[in-house]
């Protein structure tokens, strides 16, 4: 995300950080699946170890951006479809103004 390049400026002394926070691009994407090439890539640095049962989301930041982990967490209980599905809409019935769009992928390891 562009944040992390006006963090770098913050640190360079080259703006404040009350200007990277306010900053009207630091949601942007800098690096993202399309693009021609990537640029970076967001990953974790130790490995994570899954077991039978474990599940994993995977979505976009219509998703982590309008809900709070606490209500991604109550529509995990159910498959991962409906879950997905249920995801979506509570996000959507947020009404959240400039929500461009909202991407999610539950795992289920066996």
């Amino acid at each position: 995300m562009y944040r992390h390049e006006l963090e770098k400026e913050v640190a360079e002394g080259k703006i404040t950080q009350e200007e990277a926070d306010q900053h009207p691009d630091r949601h942007a994407l800098t690096s993202y699946l399309g693009l021609p090439k990537l640029i970076a890539v967001d990953q974790c640095e130790e490995p994570h170890s899954l077991q039978a049962g474990d599940r994993v989301l995977l979505c976009s930041d219509g998703l982590y951006g309008s809900l709070l982990e606490a209500e991604m967490l109550q529509s995990l209980d159910q498959d991962a479809q409906t879950a997905a599905e249920a995801l979506v809409r509570c996000a959507l019935e947020k009404g959240k103004r400039h929500q461009d769009n909202i991407t999610v992928m539950i795992i289920d390891c066996a």
